[in-house]
C-alpha cells in the first residue's frame, strides 16, 4: 500500500499516468469500507508538507487521487 511520502516521492519525477496507477493501486488495495478513510488520512498526510515546492506536488498528488476517485466512484 502507499502513502503519502510515497506519492510525494513519486510526484517529483512520476508521469501523471504512473501517479494515477499508484493511487489506484493503493486505493483497490483498501477494502471498500475504509478507502475514504484512506483518501482523508492521505489528505490530511499532504498537509503537513511545508513550503512551495511540497505544496505544488502536493497538489500533483490531489489531482491524480481525484481523478482516480471519480473513475472508482470514491471521490
Amino acid at each position: 500500500m502507499t502513502n503519502a511520502k510515497e506519492l510525494m516521492s513519486a510526484a517529483t519525477t512520476a508521469e501523471d499516468s504512473h501517479l494515477e496507477s499508484m493511487v489506484r493501486t493503493s486505493m483497490l488495495q483498501q477494502p471498500v469500507g475504509t478507502r475514504q478513510l484512506w483518501l482523508r488520512e492521505t489528505e490530511l498526510a499532504l498537509d503537513g508538507y511545508g513550503g512551495e515546492r511540497n505544496r505544488a506536488l502536493g497538489d500533483r498528488v490531489r489531482d491524480a487521487i481525484q481523478r482516480v476517485s471519480a473513475g472508482l466512484g470514491a471521490g
